[in-house]
């Protein structure tokens, strides 16, 4: 009888022993403890990467630096010196925030706004602005208010296609989001359990 109870005991450590080592690893390594599981970053980019080409308005590439760069292809993402989000890329970023809220407590979300060249350089940068912010509070809104996400305007400087036609324009109206995994740290109560004290 004593015996089992020295197993369970012994047994019970090492299943704490294990969740101890998880959770100081989280973000560490660039790995995520959810339900039990550790994944690492480039599995869960991959996962990421698989659910959200389930939409035909965003492109995906995984950058240099392991970072997602997400192109939100939409040519009525807004109208012309709007800020205000189209009921497309309304739909667009609600699927994003569907795939990416699971996580989003291990996700840095940076949105970078652009637009045409009807105005002024300023106004386009001021605008370009409005239009990143405005996306990042709306997904904020919409699943990601544990994400940290910021916003960035580009302004006319990176068009993606010519400002000569109203077709390019609309695609030079555009939102990028950059996707990275938060390197975890501990607060002083999680690294005082960590260590024991």
């Amino acid at each position: 009888m004593l015996s089992r109870s020295i197993a369970a005991l012994i047994a019970t450590l090492l299943l704490f022993g294990c969740a101890t080592t998880q959770v100081n690893q989280n973000g560490h390594d660039g790995t995520e403890v959810t339900a039990g599981m550790t994944r690492t970053w480039p599995a869960l980019r991959n996962d990421l990467i698989h659910a959200l080409r389930a939409d035909p308005h965003v492109s995906i590439q995984t950058l240099e630096d392991g970072s997602l760069y997400i192109l939100l292809r939409s040519t009525d993402s807004f109208e012309s010196g709007s800020s205000d989000p189209s009921a497309t890329l309304r739909t667009i970023l609600d699927h994003i925030g569907a795939v990416l809220e699971p996580h989003q407590d291990a996700l840095s979300v940076h949105v970078v706004g652009h637009t045409d060249n009807i105005g002024s350089a300023e106004h386009n940068l001021a605008l370009s602005d409005a239009r990143a912010t405005s996306v990042a509070e709306y997904l904020r809104r919409h699943g990601l208010e544990g994400a940290e996400l910021s916003a960035e305007g580009k302004g006319l400087n990176e068009p993606l296609a010519s400002n000569q036609n109203r077709e390019g324009r609309a695609v030079n109206r555009r939102i990028e989001l950059l996707v990275d995994y938060l390197p975890w740290e501990a607060t002083d109560a999680e690294q005082s359990d960590l260590d024991g004290s």
